[in-house]
């Protein structure tokens, strides 16, 4: 940004001359890594606002023009600059959906880091087609990333294949939507649960109950599975112990547990 502002101070351009650095060279240069990245609105302002002023000026456009008017398009009245979160954004999408509809190893990568998200957050719906419930466990930078610029838009993915994995029982549930779906907790204690939920190797309510179904095993409840305890049959999750306040947190966030462990 540095370089490019360098150029603007000290050169003579016209406003032509301008508009065609600003779409020949600048636009190009920052778009073309930003797919990869996974900066806030906010910190891609503050990166190119220095540049953007000079720019603005530059192409015949008030510095204090509003910034609304700055990034409308020329349809609708405006100066037709282009935000990079725009170009961040829009790029994710092509790169993901470009790579999820090819054949070969840049599928089955996008699959397989998609798998695993999608288990990191263990949610009963897809993250790419509800992008409105807030995830603040959710530790994919790249597709949280893109998850916000969709739901910037309004907008989401239906995949064919999402990858959540199935309830086991009748009237079973997954327990981040129930703890989600609560509202009690804040989102570091969200994660902090989650991180107890990771140890347990427990995604649904049946991996915390006995074998009726009917009382969850108070070893699982104190985050000490027991030989007799529920084991699951899928891909081992390796998280260390957690600290002794999130088996707390785990406790309160089983609300559904009546006396003596017994489900309501």
């Amino acid at each position: 940004m540095a370089e490019f502002y360098r150029i603007l101070v000290s050169s003579a351009l016209n406003r032509r001359n301008a508009w065609t650095f600003y779409f020949a060279i600048y636009l190009p240069s920052i778009a073309y890594p930003l797919p990869l990245c996974h900066f806030t609105h906010k910190e891609l302002t503050s990166i190119h606002r220095k540049v953007m002023s000079e720019m603005i000026d530059r192409c015949g456009s008030c510095q204090r023009t509003k910034t609304e008017i700055i990034y409308e398009p020329a349809d609708l009245g405006g100066a037709c600059f282009r935000h990079p979160y725009c170009e961040q954004g829009s790029g994710q999408l092509l790169m993901f959906l470009k790579h999820w509809r090819s054949p070969g190893q840049a599928s089955s990568l996008s699959q397989v880091a998609l798998s695993w998200a999608q288990f990191q957050i263990c949610t009963g719906t897809s993250f790419l087609a509800d992008c409105t419930t807030p995830l603040p466990h959710m530790e994919a930078l790249w597709f949280a990333s893109m998850r916000t610029f969709l739901q910037c838009i309004d907008g989401r993915i239906e995949l064919d294949n999402d990858y959540i994995l199935p309830i086991q029982r009748e009237h079973d549930l997954f327990l981040m939507d129930a703890v989600l779906q609560c509202k009690y907790f804040t989102s570091e204690e969200i994660t902090q649960i989650n991180y107890c939920r990771l140890y347990l190797q427990a995604i649904t309510l049946s991996d915390l109950t006995k074998a009726d179904g009917k009382r969850l095993d108070p070893h699982m409840l104190k985050g000490r599975p027991s030989t007799t305890s529920s084991a699951t049959p899928l891909p081992h999750t390796n998280q260390s112990p957690t600290h002794p306040n999130a088996s707390t947190l785990c406790s309160r966030a089983h609300s559904f547990r009546g006396d003596n462990h017994q489900l309501t």
